[in-house]
């Protein structure tokens, strides 16, 4: 088995061998004539976009710019959209469901280089109607909603203070701390 083939099967790999690498720069070629055209030549955007990405289902917008790994593992529902500043690194499958607004400078990654025996590679999984705020970043292996033990703030926290939530077994805490 080759790595691409290990890649697409969740195992680890090696991603400097085989085709990998010339894999990656096409895509990041196509990322950047994306990032390129003009912001009012919507469809050539739409089309270089559905160039790099492996699965494209109806309406979309993706706002410049855009990175991604290799594209064909990057599948997008109906009325996706994504502010500026999307990076997706896709060795494995990341899907997005219908009605997913992203925010600005998000991230979605996988673990490619795991430390863990018998680790299966899975890329991140955002389903129907998830709406996903600005400098967030989504790690391998995860799929909305929040598995157990996540850290996730979604109270309202008042101007100038920072809201952090520790989650240990069978304890919750939720510190707010004002920002001078």
């Amino acid at each position: 088995m080759n790595n691409k083939e290990k890649m697409l099967n969740g195992e680890l790999y090696n991603p400097i061998e085989d085709n990998l690498p010339k894999e990656r720069e096409y895509a990041k070629l196509l990322c950047h004539k994306f990032n390129n055209l003009s912001p009012d030549n919507i469809s050539e955007r739409a089309n270089t976009i559905k160039s790099i990405l492996g699965k494209v289902k109806g309406n979309f917008l993706i706002e410049q710019p855009f990175y991604c790994d290799y594209g064909y593992n990057i599948e997008i529902g109906e009325n996706f959209y994504s502010n500026h500043n999307l990076v997706i690194l896709d060795p494995a499958k990341v899907s997005f469901g219908d009605n997913v607004f992203i925010g600005p400078c998000a991230c979605f990654t996988n673990d490619k280089y795991p430390v863990r025996i018998n680790y299966e590679l899975q890329g991140p999984k955002v389903r129907r109607g998830a709406s996903i705020g600005g400098n967030t970043t989504f790690l391998s292996n995860f799929a909305s909603p929040v598995p157990k033990f996540a850290v996730v703030v979604v109270l309202p926290t008042p101007p100038f203070w920072l809201a952090t939530q520790i989650i240990l077994p069978n304890l919750q805490y939720l510190l707010y701390s004002h920002i001078q």
